[in-house]
């Protein structure tokens, strides 16, 4: 119960944030109210992208350019956080798994390792939410500070003149409810998505621990009973990560993986070019961000690849020699079916570390591109 629990109660954190902000799909009764903060959330993120925009309109170039991470970081978290919101029936689906999660059967001896195991991956957002929390806070403390050079959070057009003490402070008032409204929500719906995989991993962690420790001196028909029904959990785990990658997240990832090359590659051409502190420390808060995000989904997918084949080492490490010959064609099949490995995947992109390079290798590429050109 205490693996559950601790499922639980990290997925639970994270909805409660998102329903702060009216991501996250609740119940009809409730619907009103969650409507009006997404409603807010959606509206603050949007007056936000509009008035970044309005720099190319009004032909401020040269901040245009410098506000374009940003713009592309509102766009994602624009379409991330409405597509979380239009499926509400799927994570419906989820949150009855995650209720139902059999931790009762669990054998003693791997209690502790899947504890383990799980509390490592369950602090990898740690960075990200770090990151978050410091960056508002820094850059806030900084533009109060220095108050008189005009520093903002965004750069963007303002139809206010910004030299008034007045409209510079309900400009900064408004671009810190827009850092949360937007980085918290994103980080979240992150952090979300490692919890639900961990969950996954967990359960290939119990299944590989029973698959290697059959008793070959169990009565045979027990054992074959006992294999049928680790086919059967299986089978569920596929269906559970089938869920929470097609119908859920492989939007979010796909456009997650897009955009961090671009604003990966557009911050590396800023840092090479800025030399505004501020600017240079706010660069280098996006491109850690960045970094972090794309990270987390590829070494949870990495590690959801590893465990999905080591089930047929598992199979191969139990006493299957000592076995009936029923026994011995059951664990053949589980092998044959298990030998494939499972990748998870966002559309064109497999979420393995092989994918970060790409990104990386990616990003550099277009940035070495930009600053030959721009040297030109």
């Amino acid at each position: 119960m205490k693996i559950k629990r601790g499922y639980l109660k990290a997925f639970n954190r994270e909805k409660r944030v998102l329903q702060m902000f009216g991501v996250y799909p609740v119940k009809s009764s409730q619907i009103k109210y969650s409507l009006l903060r997404f409603i807010i959330c959606f509206a603050v993120n949007s007056i936000q992208l509009y008035l970044m925009i309005m720099l190319l309109v009004t032909k401020d170039i040269s901040n245009f350019l410098e506000a374009w991470h940003f713009i592309i970081i509102t766009i994602i978290v624009l379409f991330k956080i409405s597509f979380l919101v239009l499926a509400s029936t799927d994570m419906e689906d989820v949150e009855d798994y995650l209720n139902n999660f059999d931790t009762v059967d669990i054998p003693h001896g791997i209690v502790n390792y899947v504890i383990g195991e799980a509390y490592f991956r369950n602090r990898l957002y740690l960075p990200q939410w770090t990151t978050v929390v410091s960056a508002v806070t820094f850059q806030f403390s900084a533009c109060l500070i220095f108050h008189n050079l005009g520093l903002v959070l965004f750069i963007s057009w303002s139809p206010f003149n910004l030299q008034q003490p007045t409209y510079y402070y309900i400009t900064l008032i408004f671009q810190v409810v827009v850092f949360f409204s937007n980085g918290m929500p994103n980080v979240t719906i992150d952090t979300m998505y490692y919890i639900l995989v961990d969950v996954a991993c967990c359960e290939i962690d119990v299944l590989m621990y029973k698959l290697s420790n059959l008793d070959p001196l169990k009565n045979p028909n027990e054992t074959l009973k006992e294999l049928k029904e680790y086919v059967v959990c299986h089978q569920k785990i596929l269906r559970y990560i089938t869920l929470i990658q097609r119908n859920v997240y492989s939007k979010l990832m796909f456009l997650q993986c897009i955009g961090s090359i671009m604003v990966i590659c557009v911050l590396g051409f800023q840092f090479t070019m800025t030399v505004n502190w501020f600017l240079f420390i706010q660069h280098a808060t996006y491109f850690s961000s960045m970094i972090f995000q794309i990270f987390g989904y590829t070494w949870f997918g990495q590690k959801f690849m590893g465990k999905s084949q080591e089930i047929t080492q598992a199979c191969y490490m139990s006493r299957w020699y000592e076995c009936d010959i029923r026994i011995q064609k059951m664990l053949l099949n589980i092998m044959t079916r298990t030998k494939k490995p499972l990748v998870l995947s966002s559309y064109i992109f497999d979420l393995t570390l092989e994918t970060f390079i790409g990104v990386l290798k990616s990003s550099y590429s277009y940035m070495a591109l930009l600053r030959t050109m721009y040297t030109k």
